[in-house]
């Protein structure tokens, strides 16, 4: 009897999954504060490394690929800076995870930083070479393009707990340079760290500042009292009445951790402003 009803749930729950991933996603009724456009934002660039998509994340020729060879609307970028105060695209906490350099990029000077090569896990093409790159020159490069750019701050050393960045410096460094380059329109700044927003905040009220987190309900709280623009959060951490409640405080929201079908598809259902994908012919596909 009890094998019986584990088959019985089973085939429930196969259902159940069947069910929601064949449900029509009625394109045309998509209600977010984008005019119904989920703008597509190539995580890393063109997606994280793996056997299918060989790029080092945050590396030059997975940004272009995925702006001029995907046609992305944006890219979400991670940002760090260095000891001499440069903005570094780069995810890790230390260079040798990725590199062929030793360090943190908080301690070590940009010169440095941008000799660094990443290392190719998937293939044995020692002809491939992608440099760790700054921030300025992809933005100089992409300064008059129509192209979004979702800078994705880390504002502490991820190295020692003792190693922490002036957040003011860091919110002065990026106001600067996206001042100086016009892209106010065309840059998103994230971050879990609400101390560094807010003082971007401050810096330039025309900033569109989005809350990152994993827990709604401080994720809303944080944004809607501060000022912020939106929230970013994972598709797992949201649900489609939350996304609603978010837009009816004036709020864009943009997820993340999507990449499968399954995982698009739900994404799309709950209304989203945007969404960060490792796949982006995936999420092309489904809203062409």
């Amino acid at each position: 009897m009890q094998v019986n009803n584990s088959f019985k749930l089973m085939a429930v729950l196969i259902v159940a999954i069947l069910f929601f991933a064949c449900r029509k996603i009625d394109l045309g009724n998509i209600q977010n504060l984008n005019d119904g456009q989920v703008m597509v934002i190539g995580h890393g660039g063109s997606g994280f490394p793996e056997f299918s998509n060989q790029l080092p994340a945050n590396s030059w020729t997975s940004i272009e690929r995925a702006l001029e060879g995907l046609n992305a609307n944006a890219v979400d970028i991670d940002v760090q800076l260095s000891a001499d105060h440069q903005l570094i695209l780069y995810h890790d906490g230390r260079l040798e995870s990725q590199t062929d350099c030793y360090g943190c990029i908080p301690e070590t000077e940009s010169e440095t930083i941008i000799s660094c090569c990443y290392r190719n896990n998937f293939s044995n093409n020692i002809t491939d070479h992608h440099a760790v790159i700054l921030l300025e020159d992809l933005l100089e490069h992409y300064a008059e393009s129509p192209f979004t750019f979702l800078l994705d701050l880390k504002p502490f050393g991820q190295c020692t707990e003792d190693i922490i960045v002036d957040l003011d410096t860091f919110a002065t460094v990026l106001t600067d340079l996206v001042v100086r380059l016009k892209m106010e329109d065309r840059i998103i700044f994230n971050s879990f760290f609400v101390d560094l927003l807010a003082k971007l905040k401050a810096l330039n009220p025309g900033f569109r500042v989005f809350k990152d987190g994993v827990n709604f309900d401080e994720n809303f709280s944080e944004a809607t009292t501060i000022g912020f623009n939106g929230i970013t959060m994972s598709n797992l951490d949201i649900d489609e009445d939350q996304v609603s409640q978010a837009h009816d405080a004036g709020l864009w929201v943009i997820l993340y951790s999507v990449k499968e079908r399954f995982g698009t598809a739900d994404a799309l259902r709950k209304n989203p402003d945007g969404i960060i994908t490792d796949n982006i012919e995936l999420l092309q596909n489904f809203l062409d």
